[in-house]
């Protein structure tokens, strides 16, 4: 799946492509997250602990997710579609720091509120808000 993230986040040249690659960027977290959701937990746990055993799994999955991310914003910023004073690691960490949050608390947000990102309606919704909030907060205007 990681060619496919990198595919995704190919560099934007508007800032409708930014905005469209973001949102497929999201699903495609949450596709593999409803596919593999115990494998996920594991390799983000194991990675916490800074557990040596998991570290080049970590290093060969989540991290280079991350870095695409980084330069797929490092690459909207060039191109003026996001603010010149962002800086691409910090908001890449915390776009990052709200799917993993999300996705390893959905369990607990269906129990309590009956949603959950499986479902296709709240997912929908959920990723455009989250691509709105994320954008409108470092998009230039």
């Amino acid at each position: 799946r990681l060619q496919s993230v990198q595919r995704i986040l190919a560099l934007p040249e508007s800032k409708d492509e930014l905005k469209l690659r973001l949102e497929m960027f999201l699903n495609e977290w949450l596709d593999v997250w409803i596919a593999t959701p115990d494998l996920c937990r594991i390799v983000q746990t194991e990675a916490e602990m800074l557990n040596a055993r998991s570290e080049a799994v970590f290093r060969n999955t989540f991290l280079k997710v991350f870095e695409t991310l980084v330069s797929f914003i490092t690459h909207a910023k060039k191109k003026n579609f996001i603010a010149a004073d962002i800086d691409a690691r910090i908001a890449a960490r915390s776009l990052f720091s709200q799917l993993v949050h999300q996705t390893r608390t959905d369990k607990l947000v269906k129990k309590f509120y009956g949603i959950s990102l499986r479902d296709a309606n709240y997912r929908k919704a959920w990723v455009e808000q989250t691509s709105r909030a994320f954008l409108c907060g470092t998009r230039t205007k």
